[in-house]
């Protein structure tokens, strides 16, 4: 009997250390759990990370911006029990599976505003962590932006000093200078009244901005006048850009009609036709780089069904090509292009110029017409009547130079026979692919009177990237 009693009280013991064992394991676990819906009493964010891939895996980068749909990462203390995270006012969602007491991970919504922020004086760029108890919450200063600043085009890349031009790309808003190339050339700030600086703040499709007044763009003295734009806008709008280095490409010009019909090719043109010309021709600004060809001059009715040349400008040899700088040579035919100045007084109601490398044959040849739908946007932004603006030709667009160096072109252009290339303007009947279709644009009777200037070759590339890693490309 005394055994038993012994036996049963031994067991009782066992059975109240196990409950007062599983009693504070129980109120171990609960205390975890509280802690980690609520965390710590106090939380703060010491420093905001870009996420970005480098050659060693993903890595951390220190940022004081984040753009729109970008991952960022939150270093900083007391962020178990966070509840809600908003940007510039904006409830953003983050996943909890990467979520750490040092550490969470945050993508930034596209939706979050930029401009128009709720309570701005609170939420205007800044990162708030709230927790359960909304008195317990962290703030970090981060600028939100939009994508980065890119540059598609310039309206006129050889223009005059105190001439307007357009840079036209994406997310230019408020730009807060422009500089152009030539460290003895001023930088260009916006104004109150608008008369050297103009952004489209709202959609960011261009910047226009006044030529300054000492831009040398007539000689080619050290070459210190020619190269790339850079767009700034880091202060309330989405970073700084760089144009491709063809601003003032003087060292790739092959004809600037300066010096009769003889400068650089030993060319010639058809009298009958056109006229070199040193006159406004219509620009809006009176402006013009001195001579300039003059297609169609005397206003001739050209036929809607004829197919044949007219104002025929005919460069007999590849002399210019041969003196162009060898830094071209290596660049791919998607990175060098031909690039001329085109004027028409009258809207450009059919009629096209041709460039053609091989005129004897009518081999590698390149069409700019503006009237055909779809077609300008092929080598430039628009035609502009009554204003000078820049066309654009990659040598890419001519399909026995694609996939070759332009070191390779030219190799191919000097192994023509009896080598004749030009310039020419017709009015034919055009074909252009629009939603997969082929559509035909058949040709109108015009008079219209374009004039060129300025024939050169010139890179597409950009040399500098600004930002942090590749964030710009042309």
């Amino acid at each position: 009997m005394k055994f038993n009693i012994i036996n049963i009280i031994a067991m009782k013991s066992k059975f109240f250390l196990i409950a007062l064992s599983a009693s504070i394991i129980l109120t171990s676990c609960n205390e975890d759990l509280f802690k980690y819906e609520n965390g710590d009493s106090s939380i703060s964010i010491s420093q905001i990370h870009y996420l970005h891939a480098s050659a060693d895996g993903t890595t951390d980068q220190a940022t004081t911006y984040a753009r729109l749909g970008e991952t960022i990462r939150l270093s900083g203390t007391g962020f178990i029990g966070v509840k809600h995270v908003y940007i510039n006012g904006f409830d953003t969602y983050f996943n909890l599976q990467y979520l750490t007491n040092n550490s969470m991970l945050v993508t930034i919504d596209e939706n979050t505003p930029i401009e128009q922020v709720n309570d701005e004086a609170t939420n205007k760029d800044r990162i708030i962590l709230v927790k359960e108890n909304s008195a317990i919450k962290a703030t970090k200063t981060l600028k939100i932006r939009r994508a980065a600043p890119v540059v598609y085009d310039i309206s006129n890349s050889m223009p005059q000093p105190n001439e307007w031009i357009t840079i036209y790309g994406e997310n230019l808003q408020n730009v807060s200078y422009v500089q152009f190339p030539g460290a003895d050339i001023s930088t260009v700030y916006p104004d109150a009244e608008g008369t050297n600086l103009i952004s489209d703040d709202e959609y960011g499709k261009f910047v226009k901005v006044r030529v300054p007044a000492n831009f040398d763009t007539r000689t080619a003295e050290n070459n210190k006048h020619q190269g790339a734009i850079i767009v700034g806008a880091e202060d309330k709008g989405n970073g700084t850009c760089e144009t491709p280095a063809y601003f003032n490409y003087r060292k790739g010009l092959l004809e600037d009609f300066e010096e009769g019909s003889t400068a650089f090719n030993n060319s010639k043109f058809d009298a009958s036709e056109c006229t070199l010309i040193d006159d406004a021709c219509g620009n809006e600004d009176g402006s013009n780089d001195g001579h300039y060809y003059k297609m169609n001059s005397n206003s001739t009715y050209i036929s809607d069904t004829t197919a044949s040349r007219r104002n025929i400008y005919i460069f007999e040899k590849f002399e210019g090509f041969k003196n162009l700088p060898s830094e071209l040579d290596e660049k791919y035919s998607t990175d060098v292009a031909l690039q001329f100045n085109v004027m028409c007084p009258q809207d450009w109601n059919s009629g096209n110029i041709d460039v053609v490398f091989d005129i004897n044959s009518g081999n590698y040849k390149m069409t700019y017409a503006p009237w055909v739908s779809g077609k300008t946007d092929d080598y430039s932004k628009g035609f502009a009547k009554g204003s000078w603006f820049t066309v654009t030709m990659p040598f890419s667009g001519i399909t026995e130079f694609q996939g070759k160096t332009f070191g390779q072109i030219r190799e191919i252009l000097a192994s023509i026979e009896s080598p004749v290339w030009g310039i020419y303007f017709e009015n034919v009947d055009q074909t252009n692919v629009l939603n997969g279709v082929s559509v035909e644009f058949k040709a109108k009777m015009t008079t219209i009177t374009p004039c060129i200037d300025n024939i050169r070759v010139v890179p597409l590339t950009v040399v500098n990237q600004y930002g942090r890693g590749n964030e710009y490309s042309y």
